[in-house]
């Protein structure tokens, strides 16, 4: 399943929120767990920050100075690294799962400290 998930993006799986909407996102998820949880419909969100994905390395290789523009991405990152896709899919898949069967109205932000 975690190769479905790659292969389409996450786009059916996930709300993903930008670090200035997600305290919305959060507030979404509470009110939707909140209102489904009696049907037994669980309600999670998965937030991640920038994600090392080919639309990104393009970006990247395409601008004047590819070190540069790499560097500034990983500068703005306070773990110093970027997501992988793998990553994110992973997320959705826990947040999916019979792991997480008594987990809901919750936001997983995956976005390596930008949000503290």
């Amino acid at each position: 399943m975690r190769d479905e998930v790659l292969a389409q993006g996450g786009r059916a799986w996930f709300y993903r929120a930008d670090v200035s909407v997600a305290e919305q996102a959060k507030a979404l998820v509470e009110f939707a767990a909140g209102t489904c949880g009696g049907l037994g419909i669980r309600v999670n969100c998965v937030s991640p920050g920038t994600v090392l994905t080919p639309s990104l390395e393009g970006r990247i290789a395409a601008s004047p100075d590819p070190e540069k523009a790499r560097e500034e991405f990983l500068s703005r990152q306070p773990m110093h690294r970027l997501l992988t896709p793998g990553e994110v899919a992973d997320a959705i898949l826990y947040l999916a799962g019979d792991s997480a069967l008594s987990v809901t109205g919750f936001n997983l932000v995956l976005d390596g400290g930008m949000t503290m």
